[in-house]
């Protein structure tokens, strides 16, 4: 009579078809969750008031705006005073 004294065991690691499974599977809830923030961060994100007016308006500025008016000179105690201030 023989008494096998040994075990046998299956192999208990990943297959191939297990990794790929498991890899798909990751990639397909990474790009859920990039989708998601995508989507939320484009309906959050502040409109810039310039690109609003050009969309809205094919291309034209807005009706009864002004350009920004030029910077007055300053006088010669204002540019004393602002020289006194800086760093040498």
């Amino acid at each position: 009579m023989t008494t096998n004294t040994g075990s046998t065991s299956s192999g208990g690691g990943f297959s191939g078809a297990d990794a790929a499974l498991i890899a798909v599977g990751a990639i397909v809830v990474l790009g859920g969750i990039s989708l998601f923030i995508w989507r939320d961060s484009r309906r959050r994100a502040p409109v810039r008031q310039g690109a609003a007016a050009m969309a809205g308006l094919g291309g034209r500025a807005r009706a009864g705006s002004k350009p920004r008016p030029k910077p007055r000179k300053p006088s010669p105690a204002e540019r004393r005073r602002r020289k006194r201030g800086r760093a040498r």
